[in-house]
């Protein structure tokens, strides 16, 4: 299973000027319509919860994951929007199980940390808009060891914007269940194809 990071991204470095706002509010017409493409054929999207308040409800024909430090608060629709309190280790060896073969990871800059403090992001695709903020959240924040990139693909995106696609070098395993033993889920899991149930204590 593939873990593919995908996200847009001001020239001056930042994915939003500030939590609260929407990525929708400033990308390109051609960045929405790769960004709606791709995350369909993945199937399943992983988010903070941050970013699904952003989006206020669930992106349709995927499966939604949110992470959050409290899912009891939250209503889940297995097969919908499923919220989690598990580990980004623990998300993709439950997706994986449930027969998923790409997985795509859409923000915020906790989440893709999360993802690659821990290994696990495969192939990054970034949309360069032609825009400045100045000031804002980037991508990344305090990663241990930043992971070297192979620039797979670049292409332009309608009159202004770049579309970048990379593969990360120092790959994870293939399947996380390579990576041996891992911390105790956080999560109760349902039988096969239930998706996540409820929670005992929390990690993001």
């Amino acid at each position: 299973m593939k873990t593919l990071a995908i996200a847009a991204q001001s020239l001056d470095g930042y994915i939003s000027p500030a939590a609260e706002t929407s990525t929708m509010t400033w990308v390109s017409a051609e960045d929405k319509a790769f960004f709606r493409q791709f995350t369909r054929e993945c199937g399943v999207v992983v988010m903070g919860r941050k970013t699904y308040d952003t989006i206020r409800k669930p992106l349709p024909d995927r499966l939604n994951i949110v992470m959050t430090c409290d899912p009891l608060k939250c209503e889940s629709i297995p097969g919908v929007i499923e919220f989690t309190s598990s580990t980004p280790f623990e998300i993709l060896k439950n997706l994986e199980t449930r027969k998923f073969e790409k997985v795509a990871v859409i923000g915020g800059s906790g989440v893709y940390t999360s993802f690659a403090k821990e290994n696990l992001i495969d192939e990054l695709y970034l949309t360069i808009e032609p825009i400045l903020f100045g000031r804002g959240i980037p991508m990344f924040q305090d990663l241990p060891t930043p992971p070297t990139l192979k620039l797979l693909e670049q292409r332009k995106l309608g009159t202004s914007s770049v579309l970048l696609h990379y593969k990360i070098a120092t790959n994870p395993p293939q399947s996380p269940f390579d990576k041996g033993e891992a911390a105790t889920p956080s999560l109760v899991k349902g039988r096969a194809g239930e998706g996540f149930v409820v929670s005992l204590p929390p990690n993001l």
